[in-house]
């Protein structure tokens, strides 16, 4: 009989070791989060000395972040796993110096020495800093976890490059399922206006952001992996996954071979969701984005004026969180871009959202098709995430 072991900083179940110390998720997860984005906490009590345990409600997290380091977990760790995806990763915009009109509307290529943009542009800043961060965390769990689901096929395919892989369902939805909680914890530590929602309206709001904020990433992973191709072939999915327009029957190989399946019908599906990813990274390209463009775009997701209609309290808060937004994307332009009639450049930006709605509102579509095809017997992840967010 396996030995349960306990973690060494709540007393919970240990899952396994993580930074070099016997621990839960929770812990590792809250560890691995202080040290990428360089917490400082306080202590609650001011004493330092709080009781940390799975039964605590709210635990002090500078005493919990103590007793980690304490009990022996590693920051280098930490750092060596995710220090060369934050230095790549820019959100997808290339530094390169530039004096054209498209790098001008694009406005500076890196904030983090902009003094102005620091001050007068806060939730965008934000956005941009744990969204890295989102990203880094994503990539490395989902490179972690095709290893582990290809790790007996050698050979099995060829990729255009080391860091993207060929998708298939299963993959896919596993990626989704796994992506939630970090989604989730970005969503929190972001948005402050977030915590002043009750625990029903929360999910109210997560639910109405996840699989919308999936297409935009998509369409803009796409953008930037294969615009620059002769012909769009390839689409993405995940952080590293894509599929092949021309081969849609591959994406589905792995439940054939265990399921009754229309290869053909459910092909078909999936091409059309491909050409409206391809048509919104053509439409994110004539738009050209910066980094505090697409944050913006981020957030006014999450609080988009559709959420709720008889729910007074989210409504109101969504607007006063969007107003803050747009005054910071003002800011941004007559004081960062130095552009002075910037309404021409909003409205491109705004006109993605109505692209994008149509894109999810076509996928809810196909997925209830897919569901006649029996396409959700085995997992119903991806179809369920899509009729919860609806049934809002």
């Amino acid at each position: 009989m396996e030995d349960k072991r306990d973690c060494r900083i709540c007393g919970n179940v240990s899952d396994g070791t993580h930074f070099g110390v016997d621990s839960c998720r929770a812990c590792a997860a809250f560890f691995r989060r202080s040290v990428v984005m360089k917490k400082q906490y306080v202590c609650r009590q001011g004493g330092e000395k709080c009781f940390i345990k799975k039964n605590v409600r709210l635990m002090c997290r500078l005493c919990r972040y103590k007793k980690c380091l304490e009990s022996g977990m590693l920051p280098d760790v930490v750092k060596n796993k995710l220090d060369e995806d934050l230095d790549e990763f820019d959100l997808g915009v290339k530094c390169e110096p530039s004096t054209s009109d498209a790098e001008i509307k694009r406005g500076p290529p890196s904030i983090s020495g902009e003094v102005d943009g620091e001050t007068n542009t806060p939730i965008l800043n934000k956005v941009i800093e744990n969204y890295r961060q989102l990203c880094s965390v994503r990539r490395a769990a989902e490179q972690a976890m095709w290893r582990h689901t290809y790790s007996n096929q050698m050979f099995a395919f060829t990729t255009i490059d080391t860091e993207i892989h060929p998708a298939n369902f299963n993959l896919v939805s596993k990626i989704m399922r796994a992506n939630v909680p970090a989604t989730a914890e970005f969503i929190n530590e972001t948005f402050d206006a977030f915590g002043l929602l009750g625990q029903k309206d929360k999910w109210l709001v997560f639910q109405s952001f996840v699989p919308i904020f999936w297409l935009l990433e998509n369409a803009w992973g796409t953008y930037k992996r294969f615009y620059n191709d002769r012909e769009i072939i390839r689409f993405m999915l995940t952080q590293t996954t894509f599929s092949e327009v021309q081969i849609p029957e591959a994406f589905f190989s792995d439940l054939a071979a265990v399921q009754p399946l229309d290869l053909k019908e459910v092909s078909k599906l999936l091409v059309k969701c491909a050409d409206r990813n391809i048509y919104l990274a053509k439409r994110i390209n004539r738009a050209n984005p910066s980094e505090k463009e697409f944050a913006a775009a981020i957030a006014l997701l999450l609080w988009n004026p559709n959420l709720c209609d008889d729910c007074d309290e989210v409504q109101n808060l969504a607007a006063n969180q969007r107003a803050k937004i747009l005054a910071e994307l003002h800011k941004y332009y007559k004081y960062e871009v130095c552009l002075e009639d910037y309404a021409g450049r909003l409205g491109e930006i705004l006109c993605l959202f109505s692209t994008l709605q149509w894109h999810n509102a076509a996928v809810r579509d196909e997925l209830e098709i897919g569901k006649l095809y029996q396409l959700y017997e085995r997992d119903s992840f991806i179809y369920d995430i899509w009729r919860t967010s609806l049934s809002q």
